[in-house]
Parts: C-alpha cells; sequence; structure tokens
C-alpha cells in the first residue's frame, strides 16, 4: 500500500514538471530531449537488471503498436498540459479504467455485469462534467486529453492480453518509451529543432527523477499485492494533483473539476468491487 501511495504522488509531479517546461518550450522540443532522458534513465534499470536479455521479446509487434500509442498519447498531453490545470488533466486521465471495461468486452470478449455499465456511464457523466459542455461546446483541451487517457487504457489491456510471455514490467516501459523518442525525434527534427534553454534544463532532469519510482513502485504494488485494495490508492494523485498545482501554478480547482472527479472516482471503486474479474490472469 505504501507503494502505491509513493506511485500516486510522484505521477502528479510529472504532470507539473511537463506544464512547467510547456509554458517555454514548444511541444516536440519538450518532448524528445524528456523522452531521450526517460529512455536513458529506463533502459539503464533494464539493461542492469536483464542484461543481454533486455533486448529479446517474442513480441515485437506489440511494442511497436505500443509504442506508437504512447506517442500519440504523450503527444497530445504534452501540447494540452499548457493550457490546462494539473487538476483537471489527472480527472480526465483517471477515467482510463472505464475505458478499460470496454475495451475488455469488445476487445477480449469478456462479459460485463450490470455493475460494470453503471460505472462506465458514471465515469462518461463524469467526463461530460469535466469537460464543461455548453453554447460553445466541449472543453477542446479536456478532449485532447481524453487521448491518451484511452491509449493508457488500451496499452494496459494490450499487457493483459499478452501477458503470458514473460516480459517485465521495466522491459513493457523501456519499449514504450523507445517509440515516444523514435516519433519525437522525427518530429522534432523536422519541424523545430530548437533546443532545451540551459536556465530550465534542470527541470527536463526533474522529468526520470519522479518517472522512475512511479513506474517502480506501481509494479511493485500490484505484482505483491491485492489488485482490489490497490487499485484505488491511485485516485489518491487527484487531490494530490490539486495540492501541487495550487503550489506550483497558485490553481485552484473549478467546481466541475470536483463534480466530476467524484463521478470518475465512484465509477473506478464500482468497477474495483463488482466487476467479474478478467480471464487473462
Amino acid at each position: 500500500m505504501l507503494a502505491m501511495v509513493v506511485s500516486s504522488l510522484c505521477f502528479p509531479m510529472l504532470g507539473v514538471v511537463v506544464r512547467a517546461v510547456r509554458q517555454q518550450d514548444d511541444v516536440f522540443t519538450v518532448m524528445f530531449f524528456s523522452g531521450l532522458l526517460n529512455c536513458i534513465a529506463l533502459w539503464t534499470v533494464l539493461l542492469v537488471r536483464e542484461k543481454r536479455g533486455a533486448f529479446r521479446t517474442s513480441i515485437p509487434h506489440v511494442h511497436l503498436i505500443r509504442g506508437a500509442l504512447g506517442a500519440l498519447g504523450a503527444t497530445s498531453i504534452v501540447y494540452s498540459m499548457k493550457f490546462v490545470q494539473v487538476d483537471l488533466a489527472l480527472t480526465v486521465l483517471m477515467s482510463s479504467p472505464v475505458w478499460s471495461a470496454l475495451l475488455a468486452r469488445f476487445w477480449l470478449k469478456e462479459e460485463l455485469n450490470w455493475a460494470t455499465w453503471l460505472a462506465i456511464g458514471l465515469g462518461f457523466c463524469g467526463i461530460l462534467i469535466a469537460a464543461n459542455p455548453g453554447v460553445e461546446g466541449l472543453n477542446f483541451w479536456v478532449l485532447l486529453i481524453l487521448v491518451p487517457a484511452v491509449g493508457i487504457s488500451l496499452q494496459n489491456t494490450m499487457m493483459t492480453r499478452y501477458t503470458g510471455f514473460g516480459e517485465s514490467p521495466w522491459k513493457w516501459s523501456a519499449f514504450n518509451e523507445l517509440g515516444i523518442l523514435v516519433s519525437s525525434c522525427l518530429l522534432w527534427f523536422s519541424l523545430e529543432r530548437t533546443f532545451v534553454d540551459l536556465e530550465s534544463a534542470w527541470l527536463y532532469l526533474l522529468i526520470p527523477a519522479f518517472l522512475l519510482p512511479a513506474v517502480y513502485f506501481v509494479s511493485y504494488a500490484f505484482l505483491n499485492g491485492r489488485a482490489s485494495v490497490i487499485a484505488p490508492l491511485g485516485y489518491v494523485q487527484l487531490p494530490t494533483a490539486a495540492l501541487y498545482g495550487w503550489l506550483v501554478f497558485e490553481e485552484t480547482p473549478e467546481n466541475k473539476t470536483y463534480y466530476g472527479a467524484l463521478l470518475i472516482i465512484l465509477a473506478g471503486l464500482i468497477l474495483i468491487r463488482f466487476a467479474p474479474k478478467s480471464k487473462y490472469p
């Protein structure tokens, strides 16, 4: 439980740092240099742990697809974080269990009970409230953050689908970050070719500093604890994100963010409590 709490404290800080660097650097510059540092950190850990086995995989096509999804999601969230408060971004991202349930039904062919469909409906309503639909339409930046939310769900579902191939959590993360780095490098070289200001370079060093413990502790928690107990602790990220946003950017969450977050949290808890177990271990 402590591991999941530590992870939930680290993930929102990633959002804070990305939002900070996006105030001064272009989207592909942020993606390329942060992706480069993340790749160095993750692959160093993977090489130390698995040595030559770090490069072996029996499912390269799966890693390729996950890397492409990761690149699309990273582009969407890095681009939108300049315009969206940290607490609102985390609220929308935490809707991923709702999308995972839909993917389980239509891709993994799992049976969904009434509680699961209720949770899907509540989660969707929470997203609508957070997106603030009105006369002018849905909040574009919230819709853009839905791209990585759905992408994360698809990536996690792929891990569930291919869990029997012996890939470690570090390997899943390292190959995913490699896909983000390659795509962001091509886009950065083609469209921007700008470099990080030396005065703000230290902020980029904070990204892997928070990413590594976040990835390690969430993997440790789920590998060594009960998912039904561990998963709800992920919602600690929502008040943590609100606190970080207030301390760093003096951002105060709007009422709609609170209401949307409550529905999304309720949907996640219903999924954890009542949803049938996956047929994939």
